[in-house]
């Protein structure tokens, strides 16, 4: 496990990724997590991340509490 902190709660700096399916879905989830702060450059075209990258900005633009979206055959119904 890799921990990164820093007294002001705030970490900058570039990491390089190879653009990989999973490294781009991780990279997705990271930056929603951190509130769009994180940029994302060279996301992999794959089919499972350019659903994720939807599913994820249906979810922070919805005004409801829950919001049903259908990410196909990559797993069941989320509820967000």
């Amino acid at each position: 496990m890799i921990t990164l902190t820093h007294p002001s709660k705030s970490i900058n700096g570039t990491v390089q990724l190879t653009g990989s399916k999973s490294e781009s879905n991780r990279a997705l989830i990271i930056q929603a997590l951190g509130k769009e702060k994180v940029q994302i450059e060279n996301l992999s075209q794959a089919f499972d991340t350019v659903t994720l990258k939807k599913a994820l900005l249906l979810a922070t633009n919805t005004q409801s509490e829950l919001t049903k979206i259908d990410i196909g055959p990559q797993g069941p119904q989320c509820v967000f």
